[in-house]
């Protein structure tokens, strides 16, 4: 074990000899293993524990047992008690999520103030072959099935290449000792029930089935690198993206095959599942307006481009401008000002000029609403605001970021857009109301 646990140390070059690093220990098998290996190979390193109180007097045990195998070695250790229930009240999810969530959050804050250089943690071959089998059920793409990646941002996994039976069978040799946790017997957890009957019931069909999916995991770890340079070149050309929107050009995408895959590869970061993205797929070809929601991202079918945007509730404040124009910072980038009639006049749709005079103070700015409808400047008749969204092609995200300004009711200027022909200024105009607005919409 020692000289497979140096082969593969080298071959991988996992630590430097001259790092410090920080050893996740929870005091049983596969740390104290691994914390007993880095000593026998002489790399320096200390050990965090978390101790999440779930298992009451044993989780205390546990610390103290930690404690005591850093004092033996002489190293320094840390410990830190994590309130898992209070973590799940604020975020949701499981125990298991929480604890994983917390410990890697302490652990990236030693690293940063302590200045550790990796966190290694004691994942073995057996956790990998659980976790592809777990991720496998629960459904999860390539992503979940390519292993267990052997260094990821500051963590490292050095005992990747050995089995838990060898773990044992060396910690039998060398009279290590460590801790059993009683909840790896229960099987009310789904990685336990994988461990203790699927994985013996696999086993009876191939005896050799955990090298098996090791080594197909570490196949679909090399199909996943090439997975990714393809999806990151499909992304540099179909994707754009901005402060608050995200941008995927459905005529790129029709290049993209299998089309499947490359969809799920872009929307997947965004919460999107598989049953949602086969949906988002069959709509490419509808009508635009088509909506779908992820937990924190909506996305829309517009005719030219799938549009994500953050999942939230638009803001409905109205707000009141008086005749000095005094008022709280306006929304969109909006600028108002009582100016003198200009000789000139631009052609920009973000800038307004209207009749000061024809105006009934306070004014209003407000989002639009079914019904509203105006005189567009140019045109005599008057025009339901969603018809002219239909003619100026407005998406649905730019349909339900529209402002209006009203003066008693009336339309005075579809904000970024168009003003209404009853407050144009004349040659009899003295002052204007000159408004801008400095946001894309």
């Amino acid at each position: 074990m020692l000289e497979a646990f140096k082969t593969y140390l080298s071959q991988h070059r996992i630590f430097d000899v001259d790092e410090c690093i920080l050893v996740a220990a929870s005091g049983g098998l596969d740390s104290s293993v691994l914390a007993y290996l880095l000593k026998e190979v002489g790399q320096a390193f200390a050990i965090a524990h978390c101790n999440f109180g779930l298992r009451g007097e044993e989780s205390d045990g546990d610390q103290v047992f930690v404690e005591q195998l850093a004092a033996n070695y002489k190293v320094t250790c840390y410990t830190k008690r994590l309130d898992v229930a209070a973590y799940i009240q604020t975020h949701g999810g499981s125990v298991q999520m929480a604890a994983r969530a917390l410990r890697y959050e302490w652990f990236n804050v030693l690293v940063k103030e302590e200045g550790y250089t990796k966190v290694a943690v004691a994942h073995h071959r057996d956790d990998e072959v659980e976790t592809f089998l777990l991720n496998m059920i629960r459904g999860t793409g390539i992503t979940g099935l390519k292993g267990m990646a052997l260094e990821r941002g500051n963590i490292v996994r050095p005992l990747l290449f050995a089995s838990r039976q060898q773990l044992e069978a060396y910690a039998k040799k060398q009279c290590i000792a460590f801790r059993e946790d009683s909840s790896n017997t229960s099987t009310r957890y789904l990685r336990n029930k994988i461990r203790h009957e699927l994985v013996p019931l696999l086993q009876t069909m191939n005896p050799s089935v955990q090298d098996t999916i090791a080594n197909e995991a570490g196949y679909l770890n090399d199909v996943f690198s090439i997975y990714q340079q393809a999806l990151q070149r499909a992304k540099k050309m179909a994707v754009e993206c901005t402060d608050k929107t995200v941008k995927i050009d459905l005529n790129a995408l029709e290049t993209l095959h299998p089309l499947r895959a490359y969809l799920h590869g872009i929307l997947a970061p965004y919460g999107f599942k598989g049953g949602v993205i086969d949906e988002i797929e069959t709509a490419l070809t509808g009508l635009s307006g088509k909506q779908f929601f992820s937990t924190h991202w909506r996305l829309i079918k517009d005719r030219n481009y799938l549009v994500l945007t953050p999942n939230e509730v638009l803001p409905s404040t109205v707000f009141q401008i008086n005749e000095d124009l005094k008022t709280k910072t306006l929304p969109v980038g909006i600028q108002l000002q009582r100016t003198q009639a200009p000789s000139n006049f631009s052609s920009n749709p973000k800038v307004a000029y209207v009749d000061w005079k024809k105006l009934t103070f306070p004014l209003v700015l407000r989002r639009w609403q079914e019904g509203d409808a105006f005189y567009p400047l140019g045109m005599k008749g008057k025009k339901k605001l969603s018809d002219f969204f239909i003619d100026q092609k407005f998406s649905l995200l730019e349909k339900e970021q529209t402002w209006l300004l009203t003066s008693n009711d009336a339309i005075v200027w579809v904000v970024g857009h168009r003003i209404d022909e009853r407050f144009k200024v004349t040659e009899r105009t003295e002052y204007t109301l000159y408004g801008v607005c400095d946001l894309d919409l």
